[in-house]
Formats: structure tokens, C-alpha cells, sequence
């Protein structure tokens, strides 16, 4: 039997299978179609995405009940033969991502709006996993945020900075580790103060206390951020405001075990030729 998420149905369509937002005023359109993903064949002005080599993306626009939707629509394969295994017998990495979002809303954090998720279904047998998502609005990557905080004062780089701690600091009270805490995956935008949104979630989770491994993993993650515009104080004064939410005080233990980290993996991507050897600010 297939689960209940509130504000979702679960559907069908000739071999498809998925859970539908109701918002989404599709259910007529999406009972004719055929080897496509649902509601492909909805979507207009499609645009290509960069993604991993087992994901494809694209941002498109999607009428729904006469409302012109920005939206991604985003197909996963398997990444390997055990990976096609564990999905037919455990949870998809699109339902995974989809529970991680519905988490993290529920406890005030910003994702992307879910209107699909489903896969197709071919007797016992799943594939062709996909969800498709309402696109965030006015956000920036925190690449972009940050490469644009060059042009803001002394005191609004600091009000980013300590914004942004305290939201990595508020999800790591509530013992959530995400799954890939890399910039890319940081979204921003400013209105009256700092918002941040948080994609990618299929390896997010939530733990009865949260491993020190997972708290630096994500911290190490941020870390990698390069940009001339974060200077060394400005990386100190994220982590120390970042540990007196979570801790009370700089947590200085924590932080050589953060540095440490960071030290290693900067090696790592020179050696690989990721980075430049004027990259290595540690």
C-alpha cells in the first residue's frame, strides 16, 4: 500500500505511479499519458540544467489552472546495479528527498514546493524516478549571494554572516544533518532580512542526536565555499556565531576538528586540480 503525505494524493496513469500535490490541477491532463513522465508533455519553454551524472534536470514553465508555474523537472537513474536493487526494495532517492523537504518544512525551514514524485512501474519492477517541483522565487545560489556581498558595506556582510550561521546553527539544533551542504545547494535571497532555502535533499535526515561527523561534514562543506570576498575573520566570526547558538561559546574543539578537515580536503581538490594553489587560504 502506498503511504499517505498530507496535501498529497497517490495516482496512477497507464504505468506511472505518483504522489500529487493538490494543489496541482492536473489530474484530467495526466490520465492520457504514455511513455513520458506526467506532465511533460505540459510543460513549455524547457531549459536544460547542468546535474549529476545520474540526474537530468531541466526548469520549464507549467500551466496550472490558468497560473503560469516556473518549475524543474528532475529524472533520476540508477547510479549502479546494487543501486537499482535497493530502490526496488527500499525507498527512492526522489521519495527520500521528498520526506527530507516534507521534514523540513514542517519544522519552519525553506525547500522547494513538491508537486509530483513518482516512478514508473512495470509489473514488480521501478524505474524512471522523478519529481517535479515548483521553482523557487527570486532566490540566488550562495555562490551568486556571496560573490554579490563584495558590493555590500562592512555591516551588511556581517548581517549575512550571522543570518546564515544562526540558520545552519537552528538546523543542526534540531538535529537535522543535510545531505550535501555544498553551496550549490544553499539558496538566498534578501527581504527585510536574509532567507535561505535548502535543495538537494535526498541524503538529508533527521537523527536523535546528530553525529559530530555529519555537524562537521556539513560545516567542512560550507567551508569549501572559495571566494575572495570571505576573508579568514569573516569565516571565524560564522563559525563563532554558529557555535554560541548551538553551544553557548566558541566551540574551539570542534573548530581544529573543522579546520583539520577543511585543510585536508583543500589538498585533496589541488592535488586533483580543482583548485588553484592561491586557492588554499588555510
Amino acid at each position: 500500500m502506498p503511504r499517505k503525505y498530507r496535501d498529497f494524493t497517490f495516482e496512477s496513469a497507464g504505468r506511472w505511479r505518483f504522489y500529487r500535490n493538490k494543489t496541482l490541477e492536473l489530474s484530467e491532463a495526466l490520465s492520457s499519458v504514455g511513455s513520458e513522465v506526467p506532465a511533460t508533455h505540459l510543460l513549455s519553454e524547457r531549459q536544460e540544467i547542468a546535474a549529476s551524472q545520474h540526474s537530468h534536470v531541466c526548469r520549464a514553465v507549467l500551466s496550472n489552472g490558468g497560473e503560469a508555474l516556473s518549475v524543474y523537472l528532475k529524472g533520476m537513474a540508477f547510479k549502479s546495479p546494487r543501486d537499482a536493487i535497493k530502490q526496488q526494495l527500499g525507498k527512492s532517492r526522489a521519495i527520500k528527498a521528498f520526506e527530507a523537504e516534507q521534514l523540513l518544512q514542517s519544522l519552519g525551514f525553506t525547500t522547494p514546493t513538491t508537486l509530483l514524485t513518482g516512478w514508473r512501474q512495470r509489473l514488480f519492477y521501478k524505474d524512471s524516478f522523478f519529481t517535479l517541483s515548483a521553482a523557487l522565487s527570486d532566490y540566488d545560489d550562495l555562490y551568486t549571494t556571496v560573490a554579490q556581498l563584495g558590493e555590500q558595506t562592512n555591516s551588511q556582510k556581517r548581517a549575512f554572516i550571522e543570518q546564515f550561521a544562526e540558520i545552519i546553527a537552528r538546523m543542526h539544533r534540531k538535529n537535522i544533518g543535510h545531505g550535501d551542504l555544498r553551496a550549490g545547494n544553499v539558496m538566498c535571497r534578501h527581504a527585510g532580512g536574509w532567507q535561505f532555502a535548502f535543495i538537494d535533499n535526498e541524503r538529508t535526515r533527521q537523527y536523535i542526536k546528530l553525529p559530530e561527523n555529519i555537524r562537521i561534514k556539513n560545516l567542512v562543506q560550507l567551508n569549501l565555499l572559495l571566494s575572495p570576498v570571505i576573508s579568514r575573520t569573516d569565516r571565524q566570526r560564522f563559525f563563532n556565531h554558529y557555535s554560541r547558538f548551538c553551544y553557548g561559546q566558541t566551540n574551539k574543539e570542534l573548530l581544529g576538528k573543522v579546520i583539520a578537515k577543511t585543510r585536508k580536503r583543500l589538498k585533496i581538490m589541488l592535488a586533483k586540480e580543482k583548485i588553484e594553489a592561491t586557492d588554499l587560504w588555510l
